[in-house]
């Protein structure tokens, strides 16, 4: 798989602002007071003649004013004033705006667009979101898109090419053979005749009998579907002269598996019911081997021991004790996922 960038790492730019209505409504409070006579003056003594101080048996504390001084004051510290209300109507406004434009900035990057709006993205650089097709997967193959441009046969190319070709093509590993001269002095032999070489491979790419040109492609369909009809696709995809060099020679090649089963036992923290805790860490180990059944992850024991450390879990118990590792064009898939409850410690 070429090396692109984890968007969902992405930080949000500063275009996208936090939303707080009772930010909103505080700076709008702090505008009217600036259009209304204050109450108070610097030393926060009443500047209405005759205010005084009232205190209820609450201790609530409010300057109050005679009738004819205090038209056109607002208590906005009061959720009772009516001025009140409608600044808070107004604030909620304002955050539905503020949202609806964090949302038409965030369709306009990769990192966040979805649906139909990660659709006109992705058109925009000629990639088609196939039947059945994820926005995940939807979204790589754009950020891939710029690989299909070249000629030049590129892996990013070719996994692009690859991965449109089926949306059942979950992974792809582009490899190739290497090669070396070797001088007819080496061999203790005569040219046969002038300008022949001998190249001697150095590297198969585990293709049978590697030509220079040739090019590995190794597919991993998707669980449940026919790794034959798959290949057929890719093969057929990428056997066409305006996506690959003509000096390329694609070969197609099937992935190879570790299988593993993964055994967890949790001990928990006394409390409640354990059982929503054994189905969040089944839950969140079933979507840990989904994601890496791809070419070339490994399995990390960390990993299963993040997944399966839900809240309420004081420690885990694996079956397994150390990584397993996997090549290139191998996948490691998971046959089954079993959490068992230890009992309870601290």
């Amino acid at each position: 798989m070429t090396a692109l960038l984890d968007m969902s790492l992405m930080p949000a730019p500063p275009l996208i602002e936090p939303l707080d209505v009772e930010a909103i409504l505080l700076d709008m409070k702090q505008t009217f007071n600036g259009l209304q006579p204050s109450l108070l003056d610097a030393s926060q003594r009443p500047v209405v003649l005759d205010a005084e101080l009232v205190e209820t048996a609450s201790g609530e504390r409010y300057w109050k004013v005679p009738a004819d001084a205090a038209i056109g004051l607002h208590y906005l510290d009061y959720e009772a004033e009516p001025v009140v209300k409608l600044l808070e109507a107004a604030a909620f406004r304002e955050l539905l705006l503020r949202q609806r434009i964090n949302k038409a900035a965030k369709v306009l990057m990769i990192a966040y667009s979805s649906g139909a709006d990660l659709d006109n993205m992705a058109a925009d650089f000629g990639v088609v979101r196939l039947a059945g097709e994820s926005d995940e997967r939807l979204r790589y193959r754009r950020q891939l898109a710029l690989e299909s441009f070249t000629t030049a046969g590129s892996r990013g190319s070719y996994e692009f090419h690859a991965l449109t070709a089926d949306v059942r093509v979950q992974d792809v590993f582009v490899d190739r053979p290497t090669f070396q001269r070797v001088t007819w002095a080496a061999l203790g032999l005569e040219p046969p005749r002038p300008n022949l070489m001998v190249l001697e491979c150095t590297y198969d790419a585990r293709l049978p009998a590697p030509i220079p040109g040739d090019v590995a492609v190794t597919t991993l369909p998707s669980l449940g579907a026919d790794a034959a009809v798959v290949q057929a696709a890719v093969s057929a995809a990428l056997d066409r002269e305006e996506v690959i060099p003509l000096t390329d020679n694609p070969q197609m090649l099937t992935h190879a598996e570790v299988t593993y089963d993964v055994v967890a036992t949790l001990w928990c923290y006394p409390g409640p019911s354990t059982a929503p805790i054994v189905d969040a860490a089944t839950l969140e180990l079933q979507a840990y081997v989904a994601d890496h059944y791809r070419l070339g992850h490994d399995i990390a024991i960390s990993g299963l021991h993040q997944a399966a450390h839900r809240p309420g879990v004081q420690r885990v118990e694996l079956n397994l004790t150390d990584d397993i590792t996997v090549l290139p064009y191998q996948a490691a898939r998971c046959l089954s996922v079993t959490v068992l409850l230890g009992g309870r410690d601290v």
